[in-house]
């Protein structure tokens, strides 16, 4: 068998996709290397525990890091960063989930971290950062709004502070004659981008709606959706319809002038068969 082949660890943001990566470079390299092989190698006594971990059927242990680390050579500092980003993939708490991923960016620190993670972090991790954003250009905002109450006492007056203070940090916000004001129009987030802090935000934002849905009146917010078929190669044509329909949502609604209310669109597009590869 040919010498094992290593890939950037500090790519990924998901130890699954780093696995699975790490799988098929091998296997390109050397047509005889399996999950078999690749499990023995690892540590773990069959492929098929490799396999459900690869598919998400299954979370890899703290336990079993070291001797993964051991089996694909990793260095001290890789172990450590792999090591985090298990405790961050396995994670379900926001609290320590938010935790593990600045543990993560310290780790990539050393690496030479870019400023731009760490600020689509702050905005991303946590529904209200956006919605403080967004509420500084209604019409009726000023330095004696109080955003835990606008914000449906569903934020702290601690976190608000906090939250504004990093805002201006970052240069999303400033301060106007003592007034805060947005320094940039409507945020949009890069259709390709598929990193951790794009789940987080949408796993934050689904949480949002379910609220909505269950105490929110009928009257003030709307549900709608759809199940159909289509084609697999039909199926980039309609997600470019989505994009194009959240642009002109985002267009229009920046147009509007004497704006009062901060709402959220979630668009999610989702199969409920297996798709085949």
């Amino acid at each position: 068998m040919k010498q094992f082949c290593k890939i950037d660890l500090y790519e990924y943001l998901d130890y699954r996709n780093f696995l699975r990566d790490l799988y098929h470079v091998n296997k390109l390299q050397d047509e005889r290397f399996s999950y078999r092989s690749f499990a023995l190698k690892i540590g773990f006594k069959s492929q098929s525990t490799l396999l459900m971990i690869i598919k998400g059927q299954r979370s890899l242990s703290l336990k079993s890091v070291a001797k993964l680390s051991k089996g694909i050579k990793l260095t001290e500092n890789e172990e450590t960063y792999f090591e985090i980003l298990v405790k961050f993939n396995n994670e379900t708490d926001d609290v320590l989930k938010k935790k593990n991923y600045l543990e993560l960016l310290g780790t990539k620190d050393k690496m030479a971290l870019s400023y731009l993670q760490l600020t689509q972090f702050k905005v991303l991790s946590s529904w209200y950062y956006l919605a403080i954003y967004v509420l500084i250009g209604t019409r009726d905002f000023s330095e004696n709004t109080d955003f835990s109450q606008k914000l449906n006492g569903a934020l702290s007056k601690q976190k608000a502070i906090k939250a504004v203070s990093e805002l201006i940090e970052i240069g999303l916000i400033k301060v106007v004659n003592g007034n805060l004001k947005q320094s940039q129009g409507a945020i949009t987030i890069d259709d390709a981008t598929r990193s951790e802090i794009i789940k987080v935000y949408h796993e934050n934002m689904i949480k949002k709606s379910l609220e909505s849905l269950k105490l929110d009146d009928c009257l003030n917010r709307d549900f709608n959706g759809v199940t159909f078929s289509i084609p697999k190669d039909k199926y980039s044509i309609i997600v470019e319809k989505i994009r194009n329909f959240r642009k002109d949502i985002n267009e229009t609604t920046s147009s509007l002038e004497n704006s009062t209310e901060v709402y959220h669109l979630n668009l999610n597009l989702f199969p409920l068969t297996k798709v085949n590869k």
